[in-house]
């Protein structure tokens, strides 16, 4: 029994030993903006925090995804994109080599006596490469999901995103970078379990 002890041991020490990169940890500081700030954030000015209503009876209201608050931008004008003046980015610590899923949910609404949703966008970044461009969103305040699978080839990796809404205003809430796990590391734990079950199994019979 003992000699079974030592052998599951040394196999949890062993798979403990792996560099694993697991997934579910959110790499994001306030990702969902909920300390009403844009604490560890860097934001151009035309970003600012946005709750229900806080916009006034000119405009739709779509409420934050979830929580209280989500980041609306107000930025006029294709400069906002091209420039780009319209700025809400963060600093992530991160393994080169390492794929992560960069997610993040994002609506805009409209201006209600105009009725007019458009031209409206949302540039996302990783690193300085764009990943994606969300052009002239239909302005219904229906929050969308949005995701990518992107590689890290530094230890610091800027996420940023550019926003415009020349009638009203463009939102993101919920913002996630997870570490997917490598296949060779899944395989390894894996079988490093089956393993020891079977000993295990094996000593029991004996």
């Amino acid at each position: 029994m003992c000699k079974s002890v030592v052998f599951v041991v040394l196999i949890v020490l062993c798979l403990a030993s792996i560099p694993l990169h697991a997934s579910g940890s959110n790499l994001v500081q306030n990702p969902g903006f909920e300390d009403g700030t844009f604490a560890n954030w860097t934001n151009s000015t035309d970003w600012s925090i946005y709750s229900t209503g806080i916009d006034g009876p000119d405009y739709s209201d779509p409420g934050p995804n979830s929580g209280t608050y989500a980041a609306q931008s107000s930025c006029i004008g294709a400069t906002c994109i091209s420039g780009p003046t319209s700025i809400l980015s963060q600093d992530l610590t991160t393994v080169p080599g390492q794929e992560y899923l960069f997610s993040f949910y994002y609506t805009s609404n409209t201006q209600v006596f105009e009725d007019a949703s458009t031209p409206n966008e949302l540039l996302a970044l990783w690193g300085g490469t764009q990943v994606d461009d969300i052009v002239n969103q239909p302005g219904d305040g229906v929050w969308q999901s949005f995701s990518v699978i992107v590689t890290a080839t530094s230890t610091t990796t800027e996420i940023q995103f550019n926003g415009r809404d020349d009638p009203a205003f463009v939102f993101i809430d919920d913002v996630s970078v997870e570490a997917i796990p490598e296949p060779s590391t899944l395989a390894l734990t894996g079988l490093g379990a089956l393993a020891a079950a079977l000993y295990l199994w094996r000593a029991r019979r004996t």
